[in-house]
């Protein structure tokens, strides 16, 4: 499925984004950008539980998603 997350368009630009399984194991993903939503393509990975790490200016933010 595909996942969009939006955050400011300034934090946007330097903003690193890493997706893991529920197990753990970092899943590579393509990314789109749009103005200030980044786009996530986990259709590869099927159905699942899975945690974005958006990395931007020094901070951590991990949110849980899961794809049905």
């Amino acid at each position: 499925g595909q996942v969009f997350v939006e955050m400011p368009r300034d934090e946007a630009d330097g903003a690193t984004l890493e997706v893991f399984n529920a197990l753990g194991a970092k899943c590579p993903v393509r990314t789109s950008t749009a103005d200030n939503v980044i786009g996530l393509d986990l259709s590869e990975y099927g159905p699942g539980l899975f945690f974005i790490t958006v990395i931007r200016a020094g901070s951590l933010e991990t949110r849980r998603v899961i794809i049905e």
